[in-house]
């Protein structure tokens, strides 16, 4: 199924649906938006974890999780960082990748690193 999807207006706030579909149906990667919209928009690093997810492929989950660690650690406003962290949280618990050996490497590196950050 092909989406021809057209952005007239440049602004994302007036574009988020048709963003979030885009990454959802892996027209648009999550490291081609700037940081500063995606810490803005926790949306877009759901729906890219979710195409991510439903490749059923490890590899591509933790390219998503990676880029979500590394904006929490830019992140300076401590609000939306400690929602980004939970996120993070959520999705490395919920996986469906525990078990696999990249992935539970992985786990236990951003725990060391990252997760130490949850307040």
């Amino acid at each position: 199924m092909k989406i021809k999807v057209t952005i007239k207006d440049r602004t994302v706030e007036k574009n988020l649906q048709k963003i979030e579909s885009m990454l959802l149906y892996e027209k648009l990667s999550l490291a081609s938006i700037s940081r500063i919209q995606r810490i803005s928009h926790k949306n877009f690093y759901i729906m890219a974890i979710r195409a991510a997810r439903g490749k059923h492929d490890s590899e591509d989950y933790i390219k998503c999780l990676k880029i979500l660690g590394n904006d929490i650690i830019a992140c300076d406003n401590d609000r939306l960082k400690t929602q980004l962290i939970r996120l993070l949280n959520d999705y490395i618990n919920f996986a469906p990748y525990n078990g696999d050996g990249k992935f539970e490497f992985y786990k236990k590196q951003l725990k060391k690193n990252i997760l130490l950050q949850l307040p």
